[in-house]
């Protein structure tokens, strides 16, 4: 009968601790959405890679006239990541999902952004 007790117990706060984790996991989306939302991302790409250390998100390394951002594009279903190439230019103003893409010096492309809270639930075939 106690092991019974004890079993429920353990079953009961593992439910518990798994909607923990992902409400925690959603409030980390949200966050990110708006970092990503209220950010400049505007120069040129100097790195283009997919960060094996860090889970194969697909970053972008942006160098602009003050600093170097890493812009982590995961969340973006777009296609974005594939389409640009280093050494070209971004320009992506705050508050605004729209990226205007400058290759060989003239606009080449403008991206609307489209943001998934996970990647895994749009099919792309």
């Amino acid at each position: 009968m106690k092991l019974k007790h004890l079993l429920l117990i353990i079953f009961v706060g593992i439910i518990v601790i798994y909607f923990y984790g992902q409400k925690s996991a959603n409030k980390t989306r949200c966050f990110k959405y708006l970092l990503f939302n209220n950010t400049d991302y505007s120069g040129v790409i100097i790195e283009k890679l997919v960060d094996t250390l860090n889970h194969n998100i697909e970053t972008l390394t942006i160098k602009n006239n003050s600093n170097t951002i890493e812009w982590m594009t995961n969340f973006d279903i777009s296609g974005f990541f594939k389409y640009v190439e280093e050494f070209d230019s971004l320009l992506k103003k705050p508050n605004e999902i729209y990226v205007k893409i400058f290759r060989n010096n003239k606009l080449d492309t403008t991206f609307l952004l489209i943001m998934a809270a996970k990647k895994t639930i749009i099919n792309k075939s």
